[in-house]
């Protein structure tokens, strides 16, 4: 976890989330989401159907 909390000072995909917890896709992006619900991220994207465009960031 604490990789991803290093990480999360910049830009972060579900796909660099697997790399750095090492956990699957499914976990990460449900992971992902649940801190973007609780305020703690921010979601980036043009669609929430196309993945390879969204990204998190902190909600400052």
């Amino acid at each position: 976890m604490e990789k991803l909390i290093n990480f999360l000072k910049e830009k972060i995909t579900t796909k660099k989330a697997t790399e750095l917890i090492e956990k699957g896709s499914t976990f990460c992006r449900e992971l992902l989401k649940n801190l973007e619900s609780k305020g703690i991220l921010e979601w980036h994207g043009t669609s929430v159907n196309d993945c390879r465009t969204e990204y998190y960031t902190l909600n400052f």
